[in-house]
Parts: C-alpha cells; sequence; structure tokens
C-alpha cells in the first residue's frame, strides 16, 4: 500500500484528502460535519484549504510525506498548525515503516484518543 492506498482508506472515514504525489504527500481534513477527537486548543470550526478546495473543518489538518521507496519506505505523519513566527502548535508527529500503521494512527487521532494534549508545544500555545 503506497500513498494512494492510505488516501483511498482515509477517504473511506469520511475525511477529506488532497493527494500531491509531485511532493510525495497526502493533505487530511476533517470536516466540520464530521464529529470525532477533541484537540486541545481548536475552540471553533475554520475556514481552510485543502488543495484548491475551501472546507469546513472542525480539526488541525494532517499531513503524510512518504521518503523513499519500496520496503526502505517511510512516513511521516504530522498533525500541527502553521504560525507566524514558528513554530505552531503540534498535536502529533511520528514516522511508520509500514501503511497500516500510518492509517491505523490517523484514524486513532481524529476518532480516538491517541493525540498527546499535554506535550511542551501545546503547553507553549494553550497552556495557560
Amino acid at each position: 500500500m503506497e500513498l494512494f492506498d492510505i488516501a483511498v482508506r482515509v477517504a473511506e472515514l469520511g475525511l477529506v484528502v488532497y493527494e500531491n504525489y509531485d511532493e510525495q504527500e497526502i493533505q487530511i481534513a476533517r470536516p466540520a460535519s464530521l464529529q470525532g477527537s477533541l484537540f486541545r486548543g481548536w475552540t471553533e470550526d475554520q475556514l481552510s484549504a485543502i488543495g484548491t478546495t475551501l472546507l469546513t473543518i472542525n480539526a488541525p489538518s494532517a499531513k503524510v510525506t512518504m521518503r523513499g521507496k519500496g520496503r526502505k519506505a517511510k512516513y511521516l505523519v504530522n498533525i500541527s498548525m502553521s504560525a507566524a513566527p514558528g513554530p505552531g502548535p503540534e498535536w502529533f508527529n511520528e514516522e511508520f515503516k509500514d501503511t497500516q500503521s500510518v492509517f491505523e494512527a490517523i484514524k486513532e487521532c481524529y476518532f480516538s484518543d491517541r493525540i498527546d494534549s499535554s506535550n511542551a508545544s501545546l503547553e507553549i500555545w494553550f497552556g495557560r
């Protein structure tokens, strides 16, 4: 399973996926109409661009980046917000060697309790 396969499985969960194969990455957003995990500091729905589409979302977007090919491929999953000056708050950042683990991480972050709500990044942004 490569990025395309991850994208298909994630889309089946109801998440919105933008595929950017030139950059070897996919972006993932949870539309406001879909309920799931609460993200510390995320207090209201926001209008966001994913690819060329504007979408109202109720959670920060994720990016899955593939590095390498074949058996040596690694996948970085990052859920964060950009900020200037950066870095912004980060809820999840892990690297995986297989696509099943990537899918499970995304599913658990958006619909279960896998996000880290007490990391240093979130304390800086939302700890007060």
